[in-house]
């Protein structure tokens, strides 16, 4: 419900319907919350995550066609080419591409659970940003550091490093 902006032009918004929670690391009913009031019992997928290499040269294997980062959504070909653009020590960039990496293999079936926690601090970073990436942040500064240790704990999520079945 959030108006909208494209190309000078104010746009329509028409709220789609949120489908009931279910235990997959996802928040399906769109209230911020992944996976709350249920009791997941079920066994971890065995599909693993894929890196964002894959991700940037894959898209027609993704399972969505847009993403929220922060309290920004990007567009398919808006996320190829922040995968595709260098970061030339931008960690906005960073934390972008591997937090793009992570919600793609969540998206796709991947267990999340190891990672929710911090793809939440990662859309929380992104969130003290106006407007859409790149932040032009620092890898030294303050907000650089924190986004550099995000992004190295989804780049191990998305490495398969933190899937038991994926090491």
């Amino acid at each position: 419900t959030v108006n909208a902006c494209v190309n000078g032009i104010g746009q329509t918004c028409t709220p789609g319907t949120p489908s009931t929670e279910v235990c997959d690391g996802i928040d399906n009913n769109c209230n911020g919350q992944i996976d709350e009031g249920l009791s997941c019992s079920t066994p971890p997928t065995t599909q693993c995550p894929h890196g964002q290499g894959y991700w940037k040269n894959h898209p027609k294997a993704w399972p969505v066609t847009a993403l929220k980062l922060g309290s920004q959504t990007y567009s398919q070909t808006e996320l190829l080419k922040l995968l595709g653009s260098p970061s030339t020590g931008d960690a906005s960039l960073i934390l972008a591409r591997q937090l793009i990496a992570a919600k793609l293999n969540i998206a796709a079936g991947v267990d999340g659970k190891p990672i929710v926690a911090t793809i939440t601090d990662a859309d929380q970073q992104l969130n003290a940003f106006s407007g859409k990436l790149p932040y032009n942040t620092k890898t030294s500064s303050t907000a650089g550091k924190g986004m550099t240790k995000a992004a190295d704990k989804l780049e191990s999520f998305n490495e398969g490093e933190l899937t038991r079945q994926c090491k």
